[in-house]
Formats: structure tokens, sequence, C-alpha cells
């Protein structure tokens, strides 16, 4: 198992010489250290990478926002500890909201991370999706934080509701 960062790094290092290839500039933000502890906590393969990849071919390509940003960001609730993805892109038609999490729709990669990460944790409350057409899409991964470590440890610096992110 590789440190959640380095997962993050490599991943988005490999995405981002890929769209240089392809002649498209992202501009990423990866907020790692507010979170520390998350590093040592187990995420099952191929998370994040449908996620961020998901971001930039839906959120990113085809915006005509000038200022085109992805930002990943950890950092940690009361009862959990947060992956943020957002992008500041097309976001998600309200239709297509409804079926993101649904096999039927012939785009099985949000769904199968959902799968993934309930069987992982044991949880339905571990995958949040939010946008706005036109101005963002925000996903969110919740892992649920060990009892052990809930009992001695406080939340630290746990950003406020809705302040996850700076776009």
């Amino acid at each position: 198992m590789m440190p959640l960062p380095s997962k993050i790094s490599r991943k988005m290092t490999a995405r981002i010489t890929q769209d240089r290839k392809c002649g498209r500039k992202q501009t990423v933000w990866i907020d790692f250290f507010r979170c520390l502890p998350l590093a040592s906590y187990p995420l099952p393969c191929f998370v994040l990478r449908p996620l961020v990849e998901n971001a930039i071919d839906h959120g990113l390509r085809d915006s005509r926002n000038p200022d085109k940003r992805l930002e990943i960001s950890l950092f940690r609730r009361v009862d959990c500890y947060c992956i943020a993805i957002r992008d500041n892109g097309l976001g998600i038609e309200p239709e297509r909201m409804e079926n993101l999490f649904c096999l039927e729709t012939g785009h099985i990669g949000v769904k199968n991370v959902y799968e993934r990460l309930k069987l992982f944790y044991g949880t339905e409350d571990v995958l949040r999706i939010d946008s706005v057409l036109q101005q963002y899409t925000l996903v969110t991964i919740k892992i649920p934080i060990r009892p052990e470590e809930n009992r001695n440890a406080s939340p630290g610096a746990a950003p406020e509701k809705g302040k996850e992110s700076s776009l």
C-alpha cells in the first residue's frame, strides 16, 4: 500500500503529462498537509483516478472558463476524513445527477467507485457529489475514522461546512 499523498501526486502527475501532450492545460491544487493522519488509512485501488479523470474529461475539457482548476483537498471532520475533488468546469445537469449511481446509464465509473467504497468501509455514506451547472462539481469521499482514533484525537483544523475548497 502506498501512502495516500503519493497515490494522488503520482496519478495527477501522469494525468497532467497526458493533458500537456494533448495540448490541454490544467491547473491542479493539491492540499495534502491539512490532514496527515489520513496518509496511513487504506484506500481501495482505482478510486481516485476515475474521479479525477471525470473532473478533467467531463468538467474541464469543454469548459469555456479561462481559469480551469482542479483542486484535491484532504481534511478531517468530526466523524470522518474527507478527500474532496473539485473542478470549476461545466457542472452536471440535474437529470444526470439523479442517475450517476445507476449501472443502467452505461457509465459505470462513479457507480463502480461508490460500490467498492461501500464494500471496503462497510457504510453507504462514503461518496457525495454536489454540482451547480456551469460553476463546479465537488466529489467528496468520506472515510470513517477508526473508533480508537476518534476517542484519542480532536478533529483538528477541519474547514467550516461549505468551506472545503477555495474555488
